[in-house]
């Protein structure tokens, strides 16, 4: 399994001058960014914002705008896919009802059941972390992330990415891996700009090539990435 680094916090006096900070030694990190990067405070400082890792920068804004949620159950319940997955939402974040996560796990399987890839990015994470009383299964996970991943949503591509690097649930392939983890990092998702970093530091899925991969964790550090805040930390060490 994808080892998790140790988490760190720095001020923002660090991220300030953590890009070109210890730049002469990329020593090889101790890990990746794994399985902690699907809990809520994922991809950076998400939790500070309200945002999820469940959630597409295209549901985040729909959220955000999502008033008359009665509306949005009527579209819902009458099959709408994108109005399933903003009832989903609603329910996981208590937005204008209770907060009720298997409410919000029937919404997200039947909007990606409906063909909605961000109610497939939802529902991939619901079942990846078995939440809302659903049985935790990379199996049954991966193929919705795999829908998200197709369909160019990054945190589908990362997540995609960590279970192929792994083996979990899907073939294991660290080239594969690597491409998924290329596609996000393009898209400024910075887990998968660290672990692509990683990938180049240790020759992973990829020809070993630290000086490409020293800046790719350097950029993730100076994102917020507690993972490669830490290995910045030891390469100064």
């Amino acid at each position: 399994a994808v080892a998790s680094m140790l988490r760190t916090s720095v001020g923002s006096a660090w991220r300030r001058v953590a890009a070109p900070l210890c730049a002469a030694r990329p020593n090889p990190p101790r890990g990746l960014a794994g399985r902690d990067a699907w809990s809520v405070r994922a991809f950076s400082a998400g939790h500070d914002t309200g945002n999820a890792n469940w959630m597409s920068n295209k549901l985040q804004k729909k959220v955000a705008k999502l008033r008359m949620v009665d509306k949005v159950r009527k579209a819902a319940e009458a099959g709408e896919s994108e109005a399933m997955t903003l009832m989903g939402a609603a329910c996981a974040m208590g937005n204008q009802v209770p907060t009720d996560e298997t409410e919000a796990g029937r919404w997200f399987l039947a909007a990606a059941k409906a063909g909605c890839q961000t109610g497939a990015l939802a529902a991939g994470i619901w079942l990846l972390e078995g939440r809302g009383g659903l049985e935790a299964s990379a199996e049954a996970a991966a193929p919705h992330l795999k829908v998200a991943a197709d369909h160019g949503i990054s945190r589908g591509q990362t997540m995609l990415g960590i279970l192929t690097l792994e083996g979990t649930g899907v073939e294991k392939n660290a080239a594969a891996a690597a491409k998924l983890f290329e596609k996000a990092s393009a898209d400024n998702d910075h887990i998968a700009t660290y672990n692509l970093g990683v990938l180049f530091q240790t020759g992973r899925g990829v020809a070993k090539n630290p000086g490409k991969g020293a800046p790719m964790i350097r950029k993730a550090a100076v994102a917020g990435v507690p993972e490669a805040q830490f290995t910045i930390s030891q390469w100064c060490g």
